[in-house]
């Protein structure tokens, strides 16, 4: 498996290398906890925030499912919420932001949104790890693309890796 971080694409963030192999070694455990019907609430209590302008997306979805498995809670937001007509209260919005929730993902956000949270926000951001194309869906077991049950499980490893 090739660790090597992947040239960033328009708003993905590359894996360290140090990230990457923890983030399979979690999902492989995670695969040998679910085949042993053994899989605890590893984010039991964290709140997450879903930033998506879009209801019907898949990737978001499949976030939301990934966390809420683990016992996460997930809140759908509309990133529009966040564009404040002036500077105070863009300031406001994200710190009531950064103290509602554990971690935020951004899916289908620009990359200026995504930035300004990642600088201002004070808490983890993620971009898309849901997405097909994104870096974390490189770390498949068989490569390639992953199939619902991995693509689940590298989400899954990624938010323990960050938030537990």
């Amino acid at each position: 498996m090739n660790f090597a971080t992947p040239p960033r694409q328009p708003g993905k963030s590359p894996l360290t290398a140090a990230d990457a192999r923890a983030v399979a070694d979690i999902a492989r455990r995670l695969a040998e906890a679910e085949a042993a019907g053994a899989i605890r609430p590893l984010l039991k209590g964290k709140h997450l925030a879903l930033l998506c302008p879009d209801a019907d997306c898949a990737a978001a979805e499949r976030f939301a499912d990934a966390a809420t498995a683990l016992g996460a809670r997930v809140s759908r937001l509309d990133p529009e919420t966040l564009k404040a007509t002036g500077e105070p209260q863009a300031r406001d919005a994200l710190a009531l932001l950064a103290r509602l929730y554990d971690a935020v993902e951004c899916d289908h956000v620009s990359d200026g949104l995504v930035d300004r949270l990642r600088r201002t926000a004070g808490l983890p951001v993620f971009d898309g790890i849901a997405d097909d194309d994104h870096p974390l869906m490189q770390l498949a077991v068989h490569g390639g693309v992953p199939d619902a049950a991995e693509r689940q499980r590298l989400v899954q490893a990624l938010l323990v890796h960050r938030l537990a």
